[in-house]
């Protein structure tokens, strides 16, 4: 179960961190598929027009993150699953900091949107385009 987009780029949202609608954070939004013998989605359609607004994105998820990016990008080189707890420990423990449950919650959200628009980022960069859509 979950929630997909494919395309020019494939992969799964990120359970409860993540909405469908994630990819309107660079600049374009996306539209409803309107086709009764689908499921509800959204469709996107990026192009090298839209690489700065992608680009701009992508830099204000890392000044979301901030240090947590690098931090969080070596947790899951190691694991492969993770709860709020067990990552709310890890972050406390390696940045030396007091990370609440929430504020876990609000970096995933950052971390799995950075991801997105990379992924578009580089799809521009190989393609020209980033089409797909967004199951909702």
């Amino acid at each position: 179960m979950g929630r997909f987009y494919q395309g020019d780029i494939e992969g799964k949202f990120w359970f409860g961190v993540q909405p469908s609608d994630d990819a309107d954070f660079f600049g374009v939004e996306g539209i409803e598929v309107e086709d009764p013998d689908e499921p509800e989605a959204l469709d996107y359609e990026f192009y090298k027009e839209h690489e700065p607004s992608v680009r701009d994105g992508l830099k204000t998820c890392l000044k979301e993150l901030g240090d947590a990016k690098i931090h969080l990008d070596q947790f899951f080189m190691k694991h492969d699953s993770y709860n709020n707890k067990i990552l709310m420990a890890y972050l406390n423990e390696h940045m030396k900091s007091s990370f609440t449950e929430e504020d876990v919650r609000n970096i995933l959200e950052w971390y799995a949107r950075h991801a997105l628009g990379t992924e578009i980022l580089e799809s521009i960069d190989q393609r020209g385009q980033c089409v797909f859509e967004a199951e909702c």
